[in-house]
């Protein structure tokens, strides 16, 4: 998977930021799964301050899904070039 961005920088400077994802193995269809997982050990080790229903926006960082993508062997990187 791969997205791109293109935007302005601090300073007026032109830039596209882009992130790559590779799942080997035909693991991609555990990626959309992760984020699931990793809530729900939050919630299991107390570590959510909500209860009911709400958007869970704001809860993951992308530095969170690092040790479930190692399991899977699930690379990402992200380049940045000025334009």
């Amino acid at each position: 998977m791969k997205v791109q961005v293109i935007g302005n920088a601090e300073g007026g400077e032109q830039r596209r930021l882009t992130w790559q994802l590779t799942a080997p193995d035909g693991h991609g269809p555990e990626i959309p799964c992760r984020a699931t997982v990793l809530l729900a050990c939050k919630l299991v080790n107390g570590e959510l301050s909500r209860i009911g229903a709400f958007p869970c926006l704001g809860f993951l960082k992308l530095e969170g899904f690092n040790a479930e993508f190692q399991r899977w062997a699930i690379t990402f990187d992200i380049t940045e070039e000025t334009l």
